[in-house]
């Protein structure tokens, strides 16, 4: 595997996910299945997940790095969208809920707690106001087991963790027809599996990853981004796609992921893949908000699928611009602000005289 600090076509791939996902929740307010196997996006980003962690912290980690400073940095890159994503749902939710029950939905979206049953603006969902929250839940859970174990992770131990979620995940696929759980209370502890499984998946590809038989699998992107586009838009019926879901999980999301991790682009393309990555993140996390309220006026007007159909293209289109104002407005400030915070501190920290053994140890 080449050395680099930016994977293209993986952003490439997020991209792609999260308009998916977008898609797949404007089809579902109009009852159509258009992207019907969008979900999958999420299995997708927890095992490109577990490999950008392992290849960002895995060396600093094993360096010392304490979990309070790698908690520190997920949280930084994770939590100035999770606010907006939050706020905006606060925002559309605030014409059927009010006073205290809004509040505590909105403190509870933002820090992802799962919701109460008192206070559910949509019965059984997760994370009330911003239903993407499930996801990142698990996935930080992940991070923080990953990062406790990492010393004593052999690929023995990450073979256990892999397999054990593998079969939990083939009963819980059967149990509810298809991998589409996790996002609601009554299955929410199932979507840990989802997570367990992709992300420490995501692990055992970066430890591979210079393996003749990892390294030197490539063909050409376009096939790769095909074929993650038909496991996107695979039309099956919800509840009538195990079989298929569980070949996109085991067998075809991560040799897709691998082609991502093995693959250079340059010129136009490699600009494309980029602004998709930045945008994926943003465009996930915010699009509960005008998703609901998409719901909300398709029901309430009773569109006839031309005008419902145009009405998506307008909502899909308001989401994106809305992605991209969080990411320049938001997002990307408050990673500049966070990064000259952690120079700022290395630098203080470097200028201390030392002062004994033990007290001038610029690590501590």
């Amino acid at each position: 595997m080449r050395n680099t600090d930016r994977f293209e076509l993986i952003d490439g791939y997020r991209g792609i996910a999260a308009l998916a996902v977008l898609g797949m929740h404007l089809m579902a307010a109009m009852h159509r299945h258009e992207a019907a196997g969008a979900y999958l996006a999420v299995d997708l980003f927890f095992v490109m997940s577990g490999f950008v962690i392992a290849h960002a912290y895995e060396a600093k980690l094993l360096s010392g790095m304490s979990l309070a400073e790698f908690i520190l940095r997920r949280l930084q890159r994770l939590f100035p969208l999770m606010v907006v994503g939050a706020l905006i749902g606060a925002a559309v939710g605030s014409a059927r809920v009010s006073g205290l029950t809004l509040l505590d939905m909105t403190v509870r979206a933002i820090f992802l707690i799962p919701t109460s049953s008192r206070s559910q603006l949509h019965p059984g969902s997760l994370i009330t106001l911003n239903n993407a929250g499930w996801s990142l839940l698990f996935e930080l859970v992940a991070n923080v087991i990953y990062a406790l174990i990492v010393r004593r992770l052999s690929l023995w131990l990450l073979a256990a963790i892999v397999l054990t979620s593998a079969g939990a995940l083939v009963d819980r696929a059967w149990h509810y027809g298809c991998l589409d759980f996790g996002w609601l209370t009554t299955h929410g502890i199932d979507g840990m599996f989802r997570a367990s499984f992709g992300f420490f998946v995501g692990i055992v590809l970066f430890r591979l990853r210079n393996h003749p038989r990892v390294s030197n699998l490539r063909v050409n992107p376009t096939v790769a981004v095909g074929a993650l586009v038909i496991i996107l838009m695979w039309p099956a019926p919800a509840h009538h796609r195990v079989i298929p879901d569980l070949l996109a999980v085991f067998a075809l999301i991560p040799p897709i992921v691998v082609v991502g991790m093995n693959t250079r682009l340059s010129g136009r393309t490699a600009m494309v893949c980029a602004w998709l990555g930045a945008i994926s993140y943003p465009l996930y996390i915010i699009q509960s908000g005008p998703v609901i309220l998409f719901h909300g006026i398709v029901g309430g007007l009773s569109l006839g699928t031309g005008p419902a159909m145009a009405t998506a293209a307008v909502f899909g289109a308001l989401t994106l611009g809305i992605a991209y104002a969080a990411l320049k407005l938001v997002d990307e400030p408050a990673q500049r602000w966070f990064k000259w915070r952690r120079a700022s501190a290395r630098k203080a920290q470097s200028s201390q005289p030392a002062i004994g053994p033990i007290l001038g140890d610029p690590t501590l």
